[in-house]
Formats: C-alpha cells, structure tokens, sequence
C-alpha cells in the first residue's frame, strides 16, 4: 500500500499558529489598525455629528457610554487622523470620560506615534491619576515602570528627558559589568528597555529618545545595534540624520573589522555612487570625505589583492575618484575627471581605460555596459599605441613589471589633463 504524505515546510505550522496568535490578539501599536475600516469609518461620521451638534460636557458624558469597546479603541485612531483641534478636543474628552486600562494602553501608543504633540501626553497623566495602579494586576500591555513614568509629568518634552534618563542608568550598569567595553550580552539592553516601557521601535518618541543614545553612546553600541541604529537614522530628519552618520564615521575604538561593517552599512543605506542620498548633503563635508576615501579604498582592496603593484598605485589617487562601485562581485568600475578605469577580477593584471567619449560612442553604438569591462573587441596597450602613434581613448593598461612605470605616468599625465567634463548618458551603472 502506497501513501502520499503531504510535509509541510519546517515552520510552517508554527508560522501558521503564530499568525492566529497575532490576528486574535494584536499588539497595543497594531491593535488600532485591527479594527474594521467599515467600523472606524462609521465612528467618524458620528463624531462629525457630534461636532455639528455642538456637544456640550454635559452631553459628552451619555454619549460616551454608548461608545462600544472597539469604538472606545477606535477614538485613537480617528485622533491620530484628523488636524482639527476642536474634534481632538472632543475625542480627549470622550476618552477621559471613562478611564481604563485599556484606553491607557492604546492611549500610550499614540502619543509615542504623535510626539511631540501634547494633548494625548495629557490626557495619559490625567487617566493614570484616576486609575489605581496599585490595586490588582495590570495588564501585560502596561508596566508598572510605565506608570510611574506617567504619573510624572503631562509634558512630552519631560517623557523625553525621563526615558533618556532611565536609558542612560540601564547602559551605565550594563556597562558597569565589563569597564572596558560593552558586555556580551549587551545587545539585549535596548531589547529589554523597549519592552520595559512598552515602547514602540517606530514611533517619533523612539526616534528621538535613540537618536540621542545613539549621539552620545560609546562607539560599541553603534556596532551592537546596527539594526536599530539605522532604523533610527532613516526616521530622524535629515540633519539630524546626517550628524548621525557623521557620528558613525568618526567612531573611534572599534575592531578594524567591526568598523568597517559599520562603513559598508553606511554605504548600503546611503548610496555615494552613482546618485547619492539626499543625507550626504547634511553630512560635514571632512567627514563625507573622509568616507569617501575609506568607501573607495575598500572596494580597491578588495579588488585588487592579487596584484599588489595594482592596488598601490590606485590606492595613490584615491583623492581623484569622482565615483566608485563594485557593479559585480568581479567588476569594478572607477571614475574620474574625463575618463574611467574598468577592472575585472579575472585579469588581475590589467585595467581598461576609457575616455568619456570613447565610452559615450560605444555604448551608442549598442555595446552594453558590462561589456566595456570584459570587451568583445581588440583593445591595444600603451606600448602598442606609442609604437603607432595612436590617440589613447581606450586603452589596456598592464600592470606587469615591463610595464608599470608606462602604467604610472599615464595615469598621472591623464589625472593632471582635465578632461571631456560632459557624461555619456547610460541606463545603468555607469555614471559618467
């Protein structure tokens, strides 16, 4: 007897549990978007009503108690979605008018959402005042070091001052069990105090809470928490964004490896070849310099381990490179005032050189791109060039010992004759 077993994937039953879990009960920060857009679009017409109608605070009361417990949620998000100050109001009051633990909890994500904006950051202080928190168990969505923080104080910019605070104490202890460096198991602290405040890791008051750590921080914990850190970057406005990544290049007292991790997400988040990210232009140009020196003498190194002669001589002109990229893991691509250097891995003594011209008239020509780097036709040496007296508008450059010296004058006359400044226009990486 045969039979025809059906396996599932590793996982996927888990896979499958988990995504009931979390569509039965949703996160405090998901919860609101669990509600039915049909329900939510039903309570803002009521809440137009309520505007028109000139509710008093004497009828807000009745009103409120009509309100269903996904319609108490639901206030959150029409909150959040409308600039009106007066049906904010409204909705403040509606949700003060019958305090819970429930409303605090979901109250508590949309300030973090709404930072700085202070009415919601109001109307938690007000709530937790008259609730007790010291009568029973709260719920798993609350903490009682959430509370406390709270009961503070109404003002958004003392929830930033406090949080900063508490995270400065739990890194100083953490940092206390290694004076060194940060502690192994370091990489959990953050994890530990976002959950301790039940913090949402996309919310305006989490940015600004971690883009403070991360500007004051010691460098270990850029490298501890890249996720995190670039996360942080990209939601920070561009100039604090930039100082950021200005903070990141500058990182000193890291591993030589560590930091260069560091660099190469720095590169991959915020592209500099070819069309470079809008940050750069908040960057300090010394330090976006200095990366630009670090970023392109990465890629040369690793392209050119095999012939030593190669990799010093471009390393030389490092300062000149307008532009760099690694288009393929065998190809490079190098582009300065008036020409570009190609270099593919797989003819480690060799590099082709190309003016823009030269360039520009291939590809018009139909050539595609990547073939300018391994070229489907003859391309002559320098030697081969003087001997025939030939202009050098593309040219093999050899980097065997007969000919390196050529090698190196050529480059050097080439970088001191500005040239061609126009760029042929091209589809794909080869912006020149």
């Amino acid at each position: 007897m045969q039979f025809k077993m059906k396996i599932l994937q590793p996982g996927t039953a888990f896979r499958r549990a988990a995504s009931d879990v979390r569509r039965r009960h949703p996160l405090p920060h998901l919860q609101e978007t669990a509600i039915p857009d049909a329900q939510i679009r039903y309570l803002k017409r009521q809440l137009d009503d309520a505007m028109a109608s000139k509710m008093t605070a004497q009828s807000i009361r009745p009103y409120a108690r009509r309100l269903s417990r996904n319609q108490r949620i639901g206030l959150m998000t029409c909150f959040e979605h409308t600039d009106n100050p007066e049906m904010r109001r409204l909705i403040a009051a509606l949700i003060c008018d019958r305090p819970s633990w429930l409303l605090t909890t979901h109250a508590w994500q949309t300030a973090q959402r709404l930072f700085p904006d202070p009415l919601m950051f109001n109307v938690l202080h007000w709530m937790i005042g008259k609730l007790n928190p010291n009568q029973g168990e709260l719920p798993a969505a609350l903490s009682r070091d959430l509370v406390a923080l709270i009961s503070l104080s109404p003002k958004p910019e003392d929830y930033l001052a406090n949080l900063n605070d508490r995270l400065n104490e739990r890194i100083a202890a953490a940092e206390a069990t290694d004076p060194e460096n940060a502690a192994p198991e370091s990489d959990h602290v953050l994890d530990e105090f976002m959950e301790r405040y039940r913090l949402n890791p996309k919310s305006e008051l989490v940015t600004a809470v971690l883009g403070e750590f991360f500007w004051t921080c010691k460098p270990q914990w850029l490298e501890i928490n890249q996720k995190l850190l670039f996360s942080v970057i990209h939601r920070l406005n561009p100039v604090r964004g930039g100082m950021l990544v200005g903070r990141i290049i500058q990182a000193r007292g890291l591993p030589t490896r560590a930091r260069q991790v560091l660099l190469n997400k720095v590169a991959s988040n915020f592209p500099v070849s070819g069309e470079r990210h809008p940050i750069w232009q908040s960057v300090r140009p010394d330090l976006a310099q200095n990366f630009l020196r670090q970023y392109y003498s990465g890629i040369i190194s690793r392209q050119c381990a095999v012939v030593l002669e190669k990799r010093d001589l471009l390393l030389g002109l490092v300062d000149n490179i307008l532009d760099a990229m690694a288009i393929t893991p065998e190809v490079m691509a190098l582009r300065f005032d008036g020409f570009i250097l190609l270099d593919n891995i797989n003819y480690p003594e060799r590099i082709l050189y190309y003016t823009y011209p030269s360039a520009r008239s291939l590809l018009m020509r139909g050539y595609d791109e990547l073939d300018l780097a391994n070229p489907p036709f003859p391309v002559p040496t320098l030697s081969e060039l003087r001997r025939n007296s030939q202009p050098t508008e593309i040219v093999k450059l050899l980097f065997i010992p007969e000919e390196l010296a050529l090698t190196t004058r050529f480059l050097r006359q080439s970088l001191g004759h500005p040239g061609d400044m126009g760029r042929p226009t091209v589809q794909g990486w080869l912006k020149i």
